[in-house]
């Protein structure tokens, strides 16, 4: 017989268990017991309290249990008293609340801890198969690493433990001044978890143990070859997946924690437009590491870790942890690996932005130096097709990029200098002037610290703001246009999608090397643009575009969060006319000045002088 539920309340800092049939007055969190599973309900929380909850929760002698990550272990999922686990989920919340201040800044960023970048030796790489357009050198540096194990957290796999938003406004204690007080508003970002059903290709049975020695890592390789000879089209079967729902009034963001902890989809709710690309099918392709056999291209954002270019866990399950507030929502995707490599994403919303921060860290558990590479790698397709149109447009502020793979006999090499953006009178950022597959790197490195990928036919992209510091890789890839990359490689229905990464070293060729102990841990920017037909310069506030007209220069400002100040326009450096500005988040607008000559530069300042958006026209 299933018991009485028990609700934990708060009041002040101390926290209790009480067992009712009905919730008693007062009580904000709720506690299922039937299973010895605790559901916490963080809410508006703000973990400096957690000694008080770690002490109730082990004076009931509760339990948590979560799935442990396949990757990582062959372990089964076990069930934790409250001690170990807690401490350490507690202990990693309470110090993600106190470094941001119970909160967390779209912009805050760590630079390299003990990390040191290394350069392989620049030569003439293998030529790029066909079926591998992407495809990086197969033979990879040998750090000669051995597996020992340095001293960890805890002994077993970390599972997954789940805190999120309840469908109702949480209510807190109060004192009542009125038979009938008015309830809260409802939390400006909403966390949730849902389900959805995709149709999948039978992959998984032909996935295998493997594990790379030159980096110390296990990974899943793909058994391509007996895949085929299964007839895997006349199984394809729905598969349901747990889906992660954070959104605000500007965004909605979702999450596949069962597939990579990838960020699923981005919708633009001014447009109702995913700027992600969404594959509806998961079917595997040729790509990813050769040494992994496979890859499965289902869109959305995944995390190249811990070798290029989609990595080896885009298809393992991540554990995840969800961190709802009434003003800034996080969710934390985490590997938890105690004996290689450990990563985390921390996926932050703000209540009034219209963009949101994606922190990375990653942390070396061992007792000796690892190399590694780490890229993001966005797969999109922004405006309302779920595909790519002769209006797309990369925007990459270089004058050169280095070539990373290509099908096109007239462009240059790999590791050759592409002229940005024309080449041999072909403008190469509009995807209608190419022919077959094209990827290459902001040559040397990252720059200017922004890229985007812009549709004009549906006036719709999407930006990515990074620090050059720690951020020093920037690509494209795209399949082509004229004479593309087949789309059934991939998915069923025909459609395609453009990639922007961002990484750590320069190029797939380069390698940083993270010393025992150490940790690196860096935050990017992304938010979806709109209306302004392109940018010429971003920030994380916000995009700008530049206009000649035949008798006016019109500036279109595109705001991530709102927008204060006075908008100039130069002309050769000089102040040629100035307006005043406001917009609200996700919001656009165009301001026109009389046409003047010379070469056009904008700056968006504030009240006290600050430059809060700039752009160049080139």
């Amino acid at each position: 017989m299933k018991s009485n539920p028990k609700y934990l309340s708060r009041t002040g800092k101390d926290w209790t268990f009480d067992k009712a049939e009905t919730e008693p007055p007062g009580a904000s969190r709720l506690v299922d017991d039937s299973e010895e599973m605790v559901h916490l309900v963080v809410g508006f929380a703000r973990l400096q309290d957690a000694p008080s909850l770690l002490s109730c929760l082990q004076d009931e002698k509760l339990s948590l249990t979560g799935q442990p990550d396949c990757q990582k272990s062959n372990k089964e999922s076990v069930g934790m008293k409250a001690s170990p686990y807690v401490i350490f989920v507690l202990l990693m919340l309470s110090a993600l609340a106190s470094a941001c201040g119970g909160s967390i800044t779209p912009t805050q960023r760590t630079a390299t801890v003990t990390a040191t970048a290394s350069h392989a030796p620049v030569g003439q790489p293998p030529a790029p198969a066909f079926a591998s357009p992407t495809a990086v050198p197969t033979a990879m540096p040998a750090p000669s690493l051995t597996a020992t194990r340095a001293a960890a957290l805890i002994s077993t796999p970390i599972p997954t433990l789940t805190l999120t938003a309840i469908s109702t406004p949480i209510r807190t204690p109060s004192v009542k001044t009125s038979p009938s007080p008015v309830p809260p508003p409802p939390p400006l970002v909403s966390i949730r978890e849902n389900r959805i059903t995709l149709k999948t290709y039978p992959y998984s049975k032909f996935m295998k143990n493997a594990y790379n020695k030159e980096i110390d890592f296990p990974y899943q390789r793909f058994d391509r070859q007996a895949y085929d000879a299964s007839n895997p089209q006349s199984r394809i079967a729905p598969v349901t997946h747990k889906l992660v729902i954070m959104e605000n009034e500007y965004l909605k963001l979702t999450f596949l924690p069962d597939l990579g902890g990838r960020i699923y989809q981005c919708i633009f709710k001014p447009t109702g437009n995913n700027e992600f690309y969404q594959n509806k099918v998961i079917k595997p392709s040729p790509w990813g590491p050769p040494e992994q056999g496979g890859w499965l291209a289902v869109g959305g954002m995944e995390w190249g870790f811990p070798v290029p270019e989609h990595g080896y866990l885009w298809g393992s399950s991540w554990g995840y942890l969800t961190l709802p507030q009434e003003d800034m929502g996080s969710v934390i995707i985490f590997n938890g690996d105690t004996e290689h490599l450990d990563s985390r994403v921390t996926v932050s919303l703000g209540g009034d932005k219209s963009r949101f921060a994606v922190t990375h860290r990653v942390e070396n558990p061992t007792q000796h130096p690892v190399r590694f590479q780490y890229w993001s790698d966005a797969m999109l397709a922004p405006g309302p097709a779920n595909t790519v149109g002769d209006g797309l447009q990369f925007i990459f502020p270089v004058n050169e990029m280095t070539l990373h793979s290509t099908g096109d006999a007239e462009l240059p090499k790999p590791h050759g200098a592409l002229p940005w953006p024309v080449y041999k009178g072909r403008d190469l950022s509009f995807l209608a002037n190419w022919h077959q597959w094209l990827g290459a790197f902001e040559r040397p490195q990252s720059q200017k610290g922004f890229a985007a990928v812009y549709d004009h036919a549906s006036d719709e992209g999407m930006v990515v703001v990074f620090p050059t510091d720690v951020v020093r890789g920037t690509k494209f890839f795209g399949f082509g246009w004229s004479n593309p990359i087949p789309p059934e490689n991939y998915t069923d229905d025909g459609s395609a999608y453009v990639e922007i990464h961002t990484g750590l070293t320069p190029t797939f060729w380069d390698w940083i090397t993270l010393q025992p102990g150490g940790s690196i841990e860096w935050t990017e920017t992304w938010f979806p643009v709109a209306g302004i037909d392109g940018l010429v310069g971003a920030d994380t506030d916000g995009a700008v575009n530049i206009r000649r007209t035949g008798d006016s220069v019109k500036i279109g400002l595109f705001a991530a969060r709102a927008l204060s100040g006075t908008l100039h326009l130069y002309a050769d450096g000089k102040d040629t006319g100035h307006q005043d500005v406001f917009l609200p988040p996700g919001s656009h607008n165009w301001y026109t000045f009389p046409a003047v000559e010379g070469a056009l530069s904008t700056r968006l300042v504030d009240s006290s002088g600050h430059v809060i958006l700039s752009g160049d026209m080139r």
